[in-house]
This record gives structure tokens, C-alpha cells and sequence, in this order.
């Protein structure tokens, strides 16, 4: 597995415009529907550092990656035998490539309300968030790429239990942003 997180301010004009025209038609209509340009900048963002991961991992040159997506929305690799998966939020993009299922996420870290905690965590999630909103988009993140790496989308979040070690994870909280990192463990020899 090899993962990068890229801050936004990475990307120079030329750069957006150079990786947006490098973006298959279908996908780049709809980055260009996006109303808001910050969403737009991610996209192209997300977009370019996961073919430069791909073309990493897989030793090929970040031309010859393509992408697509699935009807659900789960973006693919074409004709590579990878698992990628894609987030973004403030001003942060992330990415992860595997051999194995995979998802990330990353959040910005920001003031919640207690309703959310509750709805999200389990009592004794509850108890180690304590408040701490760091320590909740911890949870969230690995929560979210659990479910990116089921590839079932959101679903109930008490189906995931923060404390288990049914997925190997790599957390982190740095600079006001929480990401996580979860693969399916490796078959048993």
C-alpha cells in the first residue's frame, strides 16, 4: 500500500489546467458542473495525485492511467489490477493505492455538536472522544473508510467498531486534519 496527502496550495493555475485537460471527457463535464471552484480544485487535485500513486505502485508512466466509476460512484483503475481509493476536504486531498481493498478519508477537524457524536459513536467511542473533536473525526475517518473499503458507502455507523482490529489502519491528526487508512487484512497462509 502506498498513500500521499497533498494540500491544495500544491496546485498552481497552470497545474489545474494542465491535469483538467488530462481528465477523461465524462469526468471532467462533471468536475466543470461543480458550482464551486474549491470543489473543483480538489477534484482535478484528487485526480492527479492518485494517477501519479497508480503509476507509482504499478510502475508505469501517470499517462497511460485511466480512471473510471462504477454506477455506484466508486472510482476505479482501467485495466489495472489496483484498489484506489480518494478523499478530500478543506484544502487537503488524499489518496491510498493497494493490492487488496482499500479506503481513505480525511476530514478537516471542526467544532461539532453533541447530537453528532451520539449518532456516530458507540458509548465507549463516546467515552474516548470525551469531547475531544480531534479524537471524533479519528473515529469518523475510520469509519468512513471502512465503509470505503466494503465499498458500501455510508451505511450504520454502529455497524463499525472503532476499537476492533478487524481492518489494519494508519490514523493520524496533524495540522487540524484527521485521516485514516484501512485495507482487509491479508488472506491467512
Amino acid at each position: 500500500m502506498i498513500w500521499e496527502m497533498r494540500d491544495l496550495s500544491v496546485m498552481t493555475e497552470s497545474d489545474y489546467e494542465n491535469w483538467l485537460a488530462l481528465i477523461e471527457p465524462p469526468k471532467r463535464a462533471r468536475i466543470m458542473r461543480m458550482r464551486q471552484i474549491a470543489d473543483r480544485r480538489r477534484s482535478v487535485c484528487a485526480d492527479r495525485l492518485v494517477r501519479e500513486l497508480v503509476a507509482r505502485f504499478c510502475g508505469c508512466d501517470v499517462s497511460s492511467v485511466k480512471l473510471d466509476t462504477t454506477d455506484r460512484g466508486k472510482p476505479f483503475v482501467v485495466g489495472k489490477a489496483v484498489e484506489i481509493s480518494i478523499s478530500h476536504s478543506g484544502e487537503r486531498v488524499l489518496c491510498a493505492v493497494s493490492d487488496r481493498p482499500i479506503g481513505a478519508d480525511i476530514q478537516q477537524i471542526k467544532l461539532l455538536r453533541p447530537a453528532m457524536i451520539r449518532r456516530v459513536c458507540s458509548e465507549k467511542e463516546q467515552t474516548y472522544v470525551d469531547g475531544d473533536e480531534a479524537k471524533f473525526f479519528e473515529i469518523w475517518c475510520y469509519k468512513e473508510a471502512v465503509f470505503k473499503c466494503r465499498g458500501t458507502g455510508l451505511t450504520r455507523f454502529e455497524e463499525v467498531d472503532f476499537f476492533s482490529e478487524n481492518y489494519p489502519r494508519i490514523c493520524k491528526n496533524e495540522s487540524g486534519y484527521a485521516l485514516c487508512i484501512v485495507t482487509e487484512k491479508e488472506a491467512e497462509q
